[in-house]
């Protein structure tokens, strides 16, 4: 690919510097003869990047293989979506979810993240567990519920596109 354009982590952050607005790109590569793939792909990894809220930066398959698989149905995903639906009721035990798993799960950090005291971390772990029967010690377990919180932030962010994406319904005069 002699002179072939490559956006890099380093000239997004100068483009984003440049307009002062937090970018996120997506790259795919291939023969020019899948150019039209590539883009839907390219287009596809953006959409994901943006629904898991991941930070501005130039990602690319690799980056969101595990994420983009999980988007496509199939018994698995259909098996996994409704592990956490028993915490509907519990916002304080999603958001502790959440804040766990994403602080890899360290309990004081994420305590911190939440701003309460690393106890009630450890109590809101065992409310989970009673609640979903998941052991969020357990690396399967673990595992599962990041899965399963995956797919929710995915079916989320499709039901909110949906919504954007239909005409608002207008009056009409009698």
């Amino acid at each position: 690919m002699t002179g072939a354009f490559r956006i890099t982590t380093e000239a997004l952050g100068i483009l984003s510097a440049a307009t002062a607005v937090p970018l996120t790109a997506t790259v795919t590569a291939g023969p020019a003869h899948h150019v039209p793939e590539l883009a839907a792909q390219a287009h596809e990894l953006l959409e994901l990047a943006l629904a898991l809220r991941r930070t501005p930066s130039v990602y690319s398959m690799t980056d969101l293989a595990m994420e983009y698989q999980f988007t496509r149905p199939g018994p698995a995903r259909d098996h996994l979506l409704p592990t956490l639906a028993p915490l509907d009721r519990h916002p304080d035990l999603l958001d502790l979810l959440r804040a766990f798993l994403d602080c890899g799960p360290d309990r004081a950090k994420a305590a911190a993240r939440l701003g309460i005291h690393p106890n009630s971390v450890a109590n809101r772990l065992r409310r989970i567990h009673r609640v979903t029967g998941l052991h969020l010690t357990v690396p399967e377990d673990n595992w599962r519920a990041a899965l399963a919180l995956l797919g929710r932030e995915l079916a989320e962010h499709e039901d909110h596109r949906y919504r954007a994406d239909r005409p608002v319904p207008r009056a009409t005069p009698h």
